[in-house]
């Protein structure tokens, strides 16, 4: 009994040893883990732990951040975000994800602050022009939307996202032709875009080409778009 019991207490004191001796390193490896397997709270233990024993990697900050911004804490994926570019005023990809964060929050005004940064520091990340255009939509700046989605696209002309993003711009201005040959383009770079199709249909209908109009929203209902339900029974039965 006495045996067992000394026994207990040595490699309690082994445990203790071994878990205080953790490197930040081990906790961001086990931290990773844990949220690839789906176990967020002990990830944010973890990646809690890593901050506390090296508070000055940045790039432990963006770890904890990007799971916060997964849970759908944006103020507490922010406030990591501005620590790690505290720690680095130019690690640009820390404001984009923070502008990221911003818009999730409708702080378009701020998201847009943090694109315009990003573009100083990587003016060829065609993401964060993307980004930026969004914003200014959420504005009404579609002009000014329009501008950054052209420069998406001379660094990266196959950007369906960023055609799609200036068709709706174009189609907001009543340019329907011009939202029509760039929603053209997106499904050209991805055949598999349904909200092109459903926008492209709309802008179709709106010219009066009611019937290829109505082909473009029966293929993004197949691509799994139920929001043309509404317009296929108002326009094409």
């Amino acid at each position: 009994m006495r045996y067992t019991f000394l026994l207990t207490i040595f490699f309690g004191f082994i445990t203790y040893f071994s878990l205080s001796g953790q490197t930040s390193q081990e906790f961001l490896l086990r931290a990773n883990l844990k949220q690839e397997q789906g176990d967020f709270a002990g990830a944010l233990n973890d990646f809690t732990s890593a901050i506390g024993l090296n508070p000055n990697d940045k790039y432990l900050y963006i770890y904890r951040a990007n799971l916060k911004s997964l849970q759908g804490n944006f103020n507490g994926a922010i406030e990591d975000y501005t620590k790690a570019i505290e720690l680095d005023p130019r690690y640009a990809i820390a404001y984009y994800y923070r502008g990221n964060s911003k818009a999730e929050m409708d702080d378009h005004q701020g998201a847009i602050d943090d694109f315009s940064i990003v573009v100083k520091i990587i003016p060829q990340f065609s993401m964060a022009f993307n980004n930026r255009g969004v914003a200014k939509i959420k504005l009404q700046d579609y002009r000014g939307g329009i501008l950054d989605f052209n420069k998406a696209l001379v660094i990266d002309p196959k950007f369906a996202m960023a055609f799609f993003n200036r068709g709706s711009a174009k189609a907001e201005l009543q340019d329907h032709l011009g939202a029509i040959a760039d929603f053209n383009s997106a499904i050209n770079a991805d055949p598999k875009l349904a909200v092109a199709y459903h926008l492209r249909g709309f802008s179709k209908i709106l010219l009066g080409l009611r019937s290829s109009g109505c082909i473009d929203l029966t293929i993004a209902k197949d691509l799994g778009r139920a929001e043309v339900d509404f317009l296929i029974k108002e326009f094409c039965q």
